[in-house]
């Protein structure tokens, strides 16, 4: 590897999560090089099929909330540069498509510091590639599979345009403006949805079927590294349900939540006054997590968060939204024991006072905060670990059967990908 390269080395959760799922696959379409080619050249051999798919997409946010069709939605000029096509998609129009590639595990000195840092390209752990240069299929899974959390799904609820509304949840700007995007609540109690009807809200499945759309589309025209890409980003959704902080709005106990609720039982209040709460338990969760895959990653240790991943036998079929059900389900199942162990683990002071924020906090640092929590807490440690890898099984198994119906629909047996 280059010597010149920074130190400070991490890979963003999602491309760990894929490479470790999809290495014990033996699926010949993975092994094969594609080229790298600029999204221009997909919109151009495509163009005259994206109308139809941008207009079905239309179609789909319309129905979920009565979002309006895009002015020209139906033109086959209006989808042919990448911030047409962003803009068309209801995507951030300022993400950057970036040619890149994650580095190996084997690329990364075992020393290397830990970068938290999840801007994408992020960590020092991409590199870029020229167009046209060979990659193998499945290092553009593996890249792209943690692309939706680079930017292309924030801040749009600021932007009238594209008509999305006032957030059901999350914020209106920066990273937790993403949030309908990549949580759905579909094991939600019936009385939270009654009391916040507006977290049945969620547009991650629309994302999930443009993207499937999307890549079926590319292979058909012979781009296959935006077909594989387009796979990654509907992968990257489907890999969210399966964490805990994904799958349920409140991972705190119901009781605990209504405790601070009955009091003042207005819910947009109720919610704007405990964001910070819960976003703090989301963030510390997610960190942990982060740093222990990046750890193991680098000591190439046989982590039981890795084989778990590379564990997962469950068998998915059906309808689109029932693999999104079947996938959630245990991540919302032991969400709230999940958020426990977390809390006693760490046992920071300050996490659920709801003007503290976790993300903004100078002297958080997660290696030095896991370290202690591991040494003073070993038997919390080891329930958390157990509660995560029951979770990481899932995310396994969904990873392996997009993978394979996507060698499936290259193979030219139709109708592989879900509806």
């Amino acid at each position: 590897m280059n010597s010149s390269r920074p130190e400070n080395v991490s890979w963003n959760t999602h491309a760990i999560l894929t490479r470790a799922s999809v290495d014990p696959l033996q699926i010949s379409h993975l092994s094969k090089s594609v080229p790298v080619l600029p999204l221009e050249d997909f919109l151009s051999r495509a163009r005259q099929e994206l109308p139809r798919i941008v207009k079905w997409h239309e179609e789909l946010l319309a129905a979920k909330s009565g979002l309006p069709s895009a002015p020209g939605s139906d033109d086959r000029q209006a989808w042919s540069t990448e911030a047409n096509f962003l803009a068309g998609l209801r995507l951030n129009p300022d993400h950057r498509i970036h040619y890149v590639r994650v580095l190996h595990f084997d690329e990364v000195p075992r020393d290397a510091a830990h970068d938290p840092s999840r801007e994408g390209p992020p960590g020092n752990a991409y590199v870029p590639v020229e167009l046209h240069e060979p990659l193998l299929a499945h290092e553009v899974l593996v890249t792209f599979s943690d692309e939706p959390d680079w930017g292309m799904d924030q801040d749009l609820f600021s932007m009238n345009r594209y008509g999305y509304g006032s957030p059901a949840f999350g914020a209106w700007t920066r990273t937790s403006s993403q949030a309908p995007f990549h949580m759905a609540f579909l094991h939600e109690h019936p009385l939270v949805l009654r009391l916040l009807p507006r977290l049945r809200r969620s547009f991650l499945e629309e994302r999930v079927r443009v993207f499937f759309r999307l890549a079926d589309l590319a292979f058909q025209k012979d781009v296959g590294y935006w077909g594989w890409r387009f796979i990654a980003w509907a992968l990257h959704y489907l890999q969210d349900l399966t964490q805990p902080y994904h799958a349920t709005p409140f991972p705190p106990s119901l009781f605990k939540i209504l405790r601070r609720f009955l009091p003042d039982p207005h819910p947009r209040g109720f919610v704007d006054r405990n964001r910070n709460v819960l976003v703090n338990h989301h963030i510390l969760f997610e960190a942990a997590v982060h740093f222990i895959l990046n750890q193991a990653a680098k000591n190439r240790t046989d982590h039981a968060f890795f084989r778990a991943l590379a564990a997962g036998k469950e068998v998915l079929g059906g309808p689109l939204f029932a693999i999104m059900q079947g996938s959630s389900r245990t991540a919302a199942k032991l969400a709230s024991r999940v958020d426990r162990a977390t809390v006693k683990l760490f046992q920071l002071p300050n996490l659920d006072d709801a003007g503290y924020v976790l993300s903004e906090d100078p002297g958080f640092r997660i290696d030095e905060a896991l370290s202690a929590a591991v040494t003073a807490r070993p038997e919390i440690f080891v329930e958390f670990s157990q509660l995560v890898s029951k979770c990481l099984v899932h995310t396994g198994a969904v990873t392996r059967y997009v993978v394979g119906k996507t060698a499936d629909r290259m193979e030219g047996n139709e109708g592989c990908f879900p509806e």
